[in-house]
């Protein structure tokens, strides 16, 4: 399989921008999202790592979707947002929601997020956690 095509900056976020849902698109930034996997991969743990790398290389593909790729800039921008229907600080439960968001949308996206993606994802989580991404149960696409 080729290698995908890819943005490396935030013009994917803003060619999503005119179809974003406002409250959460809003915040998301490459940097924002960088910043929060790489600071809180930890505390978010492997499985909502890897569902948010799914999701932001499948953004970044020119190949998907104009209105997949608004889809996903909102649910990362709920990711990155700390203040959101279960605010982030409260440890256990902070992120529950977010996983959700981006479990939902991955079931609803179904082949739009390629074994390319995938593949890309669990390289990036293993890069954050320091072994295989899957070894501990991490749930698949």
């Amino acid at each position: 399989m080729g290698t995908a095509k890819t943005s490396n900056d935030d013009s994917v976020a803003a060619d999503a921008a005119h179809v974003i849902d406002p409250k959460y698109g809003q915040h998301y930034s490459d940097a924002g999202f960088n910043t929060k996997l790489t600071g809180f991969a930890g505390v978010i743990g492997k499985g909502v790592t890897l569902h948010a790398l799914k999701l932001y290389y499948c953004m970044a593909d020119e190949r998907t979707p104009l209105k997949h790729k608004s889809a996903i800039v909102a649910s990362l921008g709920y990711l990155i947002l700390p203040i959101d229907l279960i605010p982030d600080v409260l440890v256990g439960l902070g992120f529950t929601d977010d996983a959700t968001v981006l479990a939902g949308l991955i079931a609803m996206l179904g082949n739009t997020i390629s074994s390319e993606h995938v593949e890309r994802a669990r390289k990036r989580a293993n890069e954050l956690f320091g072994k295989d991404a899957e070894s501990e149960g991490t749930p698949e696409s």
